[in-house]
């Protein structure tokens, strides 16, 4: 797997606790000309170039995961979600706390079990020696295996960790002329995408591109990313839909068109202000919010290429 990648898939950073993804972000952009800050949300924010307009590219750096709210007297830790999410779905599956202690989510109840239902047995038997190790308000993520094979990329968090990769690449490859680009990696994008959100308010960019990932029962990986026609929360600007259309077909590119029932950052983020031109493309992924999502590096390649000709050359809608 490529180092980067790997890197990013790898660090810590529930919903709301994007701290050390943060800090990887800003590391690998030590010898790049850029001016970098941070909001008080956590959002790091690149900006290159200058000029009278303003293009924002946003693709969120949280996973799914947990949080404890209550360490009973027997030791067990009480847990709700972190993302959209149901209580079945995590049942028996083992997660991380960012102490480094593992243990397994078990549940009083077998059948449809509710939240309230789950708990963490970490094999403490008092809530003090657990709390040595967790306390209320800890969160914690989904353990799983990150590997490469052949074109294929597996890991628990690239749903969205490969568009963190990928705005990086970006970074790299875009030239700003005449024209400010603002790279934004946010916070709190499992829930509801608060830290674009804000971030877009601050920015006020003139045109917008989110970058998500989009389950395969609605598109097929390695065919190409997908331009996210409708989601929840977003129609796509007509103009930004043309303009990928039109420049995939130069580059004699593959891509997809698809209708999306989730969020993206761009749900927020086209209300904002007094409203900005937005859209979403996506690359497919297999078995998303399972530990073993997968995307074809094809697709992530391709994406790469398309936002970069995209913005090197024309972006106005």
């Amino acid at each position: 797997m490529d180092k980067l990648l790997k890197e990013i898939v790898e660090v810590f950073g529930v919903s709301g606790h994007e701290k050390k993804v943060a800090e990887v972000i800003k590391q690998q952009l030590k010898d790049v000309k850029c001016e970098i800050c941070e909001d008080k949300l956590g959002n790091i924010i690149v900006k290159k170039g200058a000029g009278s307009s303003k293009i924002m590219i946003c693709a969120n750096m949280d996973v799914k995961g947990v949080i404890a709210y209550y360490v009973g007297e027997d030791g067990k830790v009480r847990i709700h979600n972190l993302g959209d999410f149901e209580a079945e779905d995590i049942l028996d599956r083992t997660i991380s706390f960012e102490s480094g202690i593992s243990g397994k989510v078990s549940s009083e109840v077998k059948e449809k079990p509710e939240f309230r239902d789950l708990y963490v047995d970490l094999g403490f038997k008092t809530r003090e020696a657990a709390l040595r190790y967790v306390k209320e308000g800890d969160t914690a993520c989904f353990e799983g295996n990150n590997y490469e094979e052949e074109d294929t990329v597996i890991s628990p968090s690239l749903s969205n960790r490969i568009n963190c990769f990928i705005l990086l690449k970006l970074i790299r490859e875009i030239e700003a002329v005449d024209k400010e680009i603002y790279f934004v990696f946010s916070t709190q994008g499992e829930l509801q995408a608060r830290g674009a959100r804000a971030a877009a308010f601050d920015i006020n960019p003139d045109i917008c591109l989110a970058l998500s990932t989009e389950n395969e029962k609605e598109v097929k990986i390695g065919a190409g990313p997908a331009v996210v026609v409708m989601q929840k929360g977003l129609i796509m600007h007509r103009g930004i839909k043309d303009i990928l259309e039109k420049n995939a077909s130069k580059l004699k590119m593959d891509i997809q068109l698809c209708v999306s029932n989730e969020i993206s950052d761009g749900s927020t983020v086209h209300k904002e202000v007094n409203g900005i031109p937005t859209g979403t493309i996506s690359i497919p992924c297999k078995n998303k919010g399972s530990i073993n999502e997968i995307v074809n590096i094809k697709d992530v390649n391709n994406c790469i290429k398309l936002i970069t000709y995209s913005i090197n050359n024309d972006f106005n809608v």
